[in-house]
């Protein structure tokens, strides 16, 4: 899950302006809540979409699936405190995605019902 999060990151930190984030949600044919998914690294994006979104931000899609480590580091959780160990705070956000995962899928079966 952290290299979603990672990719998700390195995408928002592209897509700075309300601007480019309209020519993503366009360009990929995503709604705004499915953006702010990826860049939460809770969407997974296909080899299709890299390329989309390196075009759009006019980046290599190399840049995106390589991000810089000491900006994701600092910017990815905003906690109280820093996190001493990086392993950790992965292991938390993992925790924390699958339990989204789990919240969502009941939510979808109690509406199917």
């Amino acid at each position: 899950m952290s290299y979603a999060r990672e990719v998700g990151f390195a995408v928002k930190q592209l897509a700075n302006t309300e601007e480019k984030k309209q020519q993503l949600r366009e360009a990929l044919g995503y709604s705004a809540q499915e953006l702010e998914k990826l860049f939460a690294g809770r969407l997974y994006i296909t080899g299709f979409d890299l390329d989309t979104i390196s075009k759009v931000c006019g980046v290599s899609p190399e840049s995106i699936v390589e991000p810089d480590p000491e900006a994701y580091h600092a910017g990815v959780v905003h906690c109280m405190t820093q996190f001493k160990n990086p392993e950790n705070r992965e292991k938390v956000l993992d925790l924390i995605d699958a339990y989204i995962d789990a919240q969502e899928a009941l939510t979808r079966a109690r509406t199917a019902e």
